[in-house]
């Protein structure tokens, strides 16, 4: 296995006319979670999940905790590849590194045919640059100083339970987790727009979004940016895989290979999906 194919489980993407779907972990997260999460889509992508340093089949690699490190290693990786009808889907810290990964390619001339952003609110303006507000939240409970790490995780609905009150999964996922804070502090997706079509997926009942709104991703979209609101908590995923898989395979089965005069695929938002109550995004009540 080369450098590069270490990034992606189960193999890099490929050259076919199939989408070759990216999808980038969660904070704390590894790259086998997508494995079930997306296995519903397996009929229409293949599922590519993007594995960091430090974590599952990589666990003897140092962690990366700086952003622009991170990137350009894994834009590199991707480049090396010669799959030519890519998506991208990030869940929570890996929505930022899915648009920032966008922004990249495009930059190198690749074209990227979605971006699927899930369980993070929209970018806000800070001193000129887009900073994570759902990042912002994440260090206002952490840096209180009266929760430890995985009590504040659990209020936060990034930790289920279960991992808080097991030793042996914290001593697996604490590690990884304080290396992705340490990307989260100071992550900002840039001034830029993407020109792939962007979409958003929540959890209607996630903490973590809980008066937030989404309205920070239409200054990262090139036209209409759908929210998609799915029923549960932080990690939805787990437990709707058929209704994402739903999703996100109408939003697919939207794009064919681009023509030589096409720069990008049009994805309209699904008339059955439910669209956000008011301009800003927030989630329905």
């Amino acid at each position: 296995m080369t450098a590069h194919e270490r990034w992606f489980l189960g193999g890099p993407p490929q050259q076919s006319r199939r989408i070759q779907l990216l999808c980038l972990p969660h904070s704390g997260g590894g790259a086998s979670s997508y494995r079930y999460w997306l296995e519903p889509l397996s009929d229409v992508a293949d599922i590519r999940a993007v594995q960091f340093p430090g974590r599952e089949n990589r666990r003897a690699e140092p962690f990366v905790t700086d952003g622009d490190v991170l990137l350009h290693r894994l834009t590199e990786a991707v480049m090396a590849t010669s799959a030519d009808h890519l998506a991208l889907f990030g869940h929570s810290l890996g929505a930022v590194m899915a648009t920032r990964l966008c922004m990249a390619l495009e930059a190198r001339g690749r074209t990227v045919r979605a971006l699927i952003v899930s369980g993070h609110a929209g970018p806000t303006t800070v001193s000129g640059t887009s900073r994570s507000q759902t990042a912002q939240r994440f260090f206002d409970v952490l840096t209180n100083g009266q929760l430890s790490l995985a009590d504040a995780l659990v209020e936060l609905g990034a930790m289920p339970e279960y991992v808080r009150d097991n030793a042996s999964l914290q001593e697996l996922l604490v590690p990884a987790i304080r290396a992705d804070l340490r990307l989260i502090a100071d992550e900002f997706l840039g001034t830029e727009r993407v020109r792939a079509p962007v979409t958003v997926l929540a959890g209607v009942d996630d903490p973590l979004l809980t008066g937030l709104d989404f309205a920070g991703w239409r200054t990262v979209s090139p036209g209409e940016c759908p929210v998609h609101w799915i029923p549960g908590g932080h990690f939805y995923l787990a437990d709707q895989r058929e209704q994402v898989a739903g999703v996100i395979r109408r939003l697919l089965g939207h794009h064919t290979p681009l023509t030589a005069n096409a720069d990008r695929v049009s994805v309209p938002p699904s008339p059955a999906a439910p669209q956000p109550a008011d301009a800003a995004g927030r989630r329905p009540r």
